[in-house]
């Protein structure tokens, strides 16, 4: 949900810095259209925005595996919330989504932008690639983007989530290197039974998956970029195409990889792994170190012993960016770029002086 939300979120936010509206005025409606799973008139965020805001979000929730029909249903009735969230999403893709936009179905939000959210039109043009790309041939900006930086506790990206208790018993730090990465996972698998189970079941390293999050994340260590979409196609400092899949930096990933599988330090089901299968994993307390993306990560419920909440984190610790010893590059996933459409505000909506804000 927090991905969906991302930098919309944070600009809405900016109104915390004005005055709230007169307490004695009735809030505003404005209903929302979503997919999200999650109870979002609980989420703390939206309660300070309508507490700010002096509005009242009436959620639409749709169910993702039919939302799309029913949107179009609904744009074809022509009974639309204020906003929605993911339109590209709903619409099919960006260029649908676009197509609405001159359809009159979403509004052009550069106008409403200009008049009543100066400050957040300035921040999104800051992101001059993300907002020329937005900005369709006409001029028209009918959907907000969600852009993501780089951050070490981002909501995307892949991260490593450690055992604290682990890390303490094998009396060692956080890691900050690759090489002091891989000691922390002989230390573990030289350890013993540290889940007191009696039994040779520990894990020094597991993952969701192989490709999108571990290969990602430990081929920067070699000099890949390849994000976790899977993107391998890369520009040289010539300008020349290449593809990270048949260059030295993947040979040299995959053959890192094997090395740690065949000295028992990377999960042997590594091949087949999904994000069920660890947590079922850690739940047990056999794993010390997981990749994984790091908005899975909330879900703590799921992936502690006994399926304990861990709302604090005081079971994983995010670790650090680490150096790669190999070549230089930090091993952390950067990324600064449109990562899709975040919401648009329809054409019908009678508020959209507050909508934008």
């Amino acid at each position: 949900m927090k991905r969906f939300l991302s930098l919309v979120l944070a600009a809405v936010l900016a109104l915390c810095a004005l005055p709230a509206m007169a307490e004695s005025a009735a809030p505003t409606k404005l209903t929302v259209l979503t997919t999200s799973k999650d109870d979002l008139s609980a989420d703390y965020s939206m309660k300070k925005v309508a507490e700010k805001c002096n509005v009242e979000f009436e959620w639409v929730y749709l169910v993702e595996d039919t939302a799309k029909e029913k949107f179009q249903i609904m744009v074809n009735a022509n009974e639309l919330p204020d906003i929605i969230l993911r339109p590209d999403a709903l619409a099919g893709d960006a260029n649908q989504a676009y197509a609405l936009g001159v359809d009159s179905v979403f509004l052009d939000l550069i106008p409403a932008m200009e008049k009543y959210a100066p400050d957040m039109m300035a921040l999104y043009q800051g992101y001059t690639d993300v907002w020329n790309a937005c900005v369709g041939p006409n001029g028209a900006l009918y959907i907000l983007p969600r852009i993501n930086e780089d951050r070490d506790f981002t909501s995307n990206g892949v991260r490593t989530y450690i055992d604290r208790t682990w890390l303490k018993n094998v009396d060692m730090e956080m890691p900050t290197t690759l090489d002091e990465f891989e000691a922390l996972l002989r230390a573990i698998k030289e350890a013993g039974d540290l889940n007191g189970n009696g039994l040779d079941d520990e894990i020094p390293l597991t993952s969701a998956d192989f490709g999108n999050s571990l290969l990602c994340w430990m081929g920067l260590a070699f000099g890949m970029h390849m994000y976790e979409g899977g993107n391998s196609m890369q520009l040289d400092a010539d300008g020349k195409i290449y593809d990270e899949r048949v260059e030295e930096c993947m040979k040299n990933t995959l053959t890192y990889l094997n090395d740690l599988y065949a000295r028992g330090l990377l999960d042997p089901e590594i091949c087949n792994m999904n994000y069920e299968l660890m947590s079922q994993k850690n739940a047990a307390d056999r794993v010390g170190v997981m990749i994984m993306y790091s908005s899975f990560a909330p879900a703590y419920g799921a992936m502690c012993p006994a399926g304990e909440a861990d709302p604090l984190g005081e079971h994983l610790t995010v670790g650090t960016s680490l150096k790669s010893e190999y070549n230089g590059n930090e091993i952390r996933m950067y990324r600064n770029e449109n990562l899709g459409g975040a919401a648009a505000i329809t054409a019908t909506s009678e508020n959209v002086e507050l909508a934008i804000r």
